[in-house]
């Protein structure tokens, strides 16, 4: 059913951040998106493909703290 789906589509797997990112070569002004990307490449360990989405959101719109604070925690996870 439709939360299944949603719900599977949320869990962190390489084939769901491929499919986030096809997401945003669609729309790539999407926040939820690049947010979800941001979330999912953190819990992967793909710190720097989240860095990037979170530096996408930023530069869309700067008024994010809850942003602003994941692209700090993932400058220091990548050292």
């Amino acid at each position: 059913d439709e939360a299944e789906r949603m719900l599977e589509a949320a869990m962190p797997t390489e084939e769901n951040l491929v499919a986030w990112k096809a997401s945003l070569t669609a729309n790539p002004a999407n926040l939820d998106a690049l947010f979800a990307y941001g979330q999912m490449a953190k819990h992967l360990r793909k710190y720097e493909e989240a860095a990037w989405a979170f530096q996408q959101m930023l530069a869309l719109n700067p008024a994010l703290p809850r942003v602003k604070l994941d692209l700090a925690d993932t400058y220091v996870m990548l050292g």
